[in-house]
């Protein structure tokens, strides 16, 4: 856990210089989350963006970390099952079931698509295959019941997902999440379209 509240999870090769900010940030915004959406009841968190390339999977993986450094139990889920950023991130693709294979085969429980301490104290559901029907395959209610079952299990689960103005996933998804961490980077957006 040192090495992780200390260093991007998903660069580590990043410069000794900005860690120390970084995981303060990151601390501070744990904690803020902790205590305003509470700590007896689990959360479903979903991060999302106005446009791609704007950090939805590096913000996710780094709260995560800082979730679980509080004692909280921690699940990432790629539902970007496009471009499965978390997924290849954390190099599960190629092979890997996850999310998609899930609610597309009846016959897959949960741990033959859970991947556990993926950083400690953090479990991941990667996206799995690339779909030709992602907007159908997340209405389904076998995700709802999934849903269910995960925040009787984790403190916290974290959602990782397409930008919302890109395609109707957003608005698909957005039926199962206590709360939405909107994600901007700065420089890169217009601030007319933020509403």
């Amino acid at each position: 856990k040192q090495f992780f509240s200390q260093k991007d999870p998903l660069n580590p090769k990043r410069s000794s210089n900005t860690d120390f900010a970084v995981s303060e940030s990151f601390s501070s915004l744990a904690h803020i989350l902790r205590h305003r959406l509470g700590k007896d009841k689990p959360v479903c968190l979903y991060v999302t963006s106005a446009r791609p390339n704007e950090g939805k999977t590096s913000v996710l993986a780094n709260l995560a970390v800082q979730l679980s450094a509080i004692e909280s139990k921690v699940l990432m889920i790629d539902l970007d099952l496009r471009k499965r950023s978390m997924s290849r991130k954390l190099g599960l693709v190629h092979g890997v079931k996850g999310i998609s294979n899930y609610l597309y085969d009846q016959k897959l429980n949960v741990d033959d698509i859970l991947q556990k301490d993926v950083f400690p104290g953090v479990d991941a559901i990667p996206a799995g295959m690339v779909p030709p029907n992602p907007v159908e395959l997340l209405r389904r209610g076998r995700l709802d019941e999934l849903m269910d079952a995960l925040r009787r299990e984790y403190d916290y689960i974290l959602l990782d997902n397409v930008p919302v103005d890109m395609v109707a996933d957003s608005t698909v998804i957005n039926r199962l999440v206590d709360t939405t961490l909107f994600i901007i980077r700065a420089g890169n957006v217009d601030r007319r379209i933020l509403n």
